[in-house]
């Protein structure tokens, strides 16, 4: 459970983020963050952390973003969202339609198979590429043969 303590420090390390969420927004994300990471697997308590507040930035950047695509959708446009991700399917405008094709989130890349389900999503981010390059030091992965 996110204290003050935390949410304070998470606004003196990210005041980029400070100015567009609310303090209920970051201790949310934080604990969210504790959902997802076990502090037990990291080599360095100041790298859990710090390893924390990063997903936590990343939680809080994708809900912002979810936020500016679905502002869209006001002032007469319509605008359409995959379910599955927060890429724009269709824009409708008056009795106009466009509409776009499915963009997956592994489009592309030649290491997408190397990658766990949803790391291409901390990839969508400056914090949760840091998370992961973070993670890559302190936490041991398992090969299952």
């Amino acid at each position: 459970m996110a204290s003050s303590p935390d949410v304070i420090q998470f606004q003196a390390h990210y005041p980029e983020l400070v100015k567009t969420v609310t303090d209920a927004d970051i201790g949310n994300a934080l604990d969210v963050a504790d959902i997802w990471i076990d502090e037990r697997v990291w080599a360095r308590t100041a790298d859990f952390l710090l390893a924390r507040q990063l997903l936590a930035a990343h939680f809080l950047t994708l809900m912002l973003r979810q936020q500016m695509l679905g502002a869209a959708a006001g002032g007469g446009f319509g605008v359409a969202f995959s379910d599955a991700n927060s890429f724009l399917n269709s824009i409708h405008f008056g009795e106009r339609s466009v509409g776009f094709g499915q963009r997956t989130l592994t489009a592309g890349r030649s290491n997408s198979k190397a990658m766990a389900l949803g790391e291409d999503l901390l990839m969508q981010t400056f914090y949760g590429m840091q998370f992961l390059q973070l993670r890559s030091r302190n936490v041991i992965p398992v090969m299952i043969v």
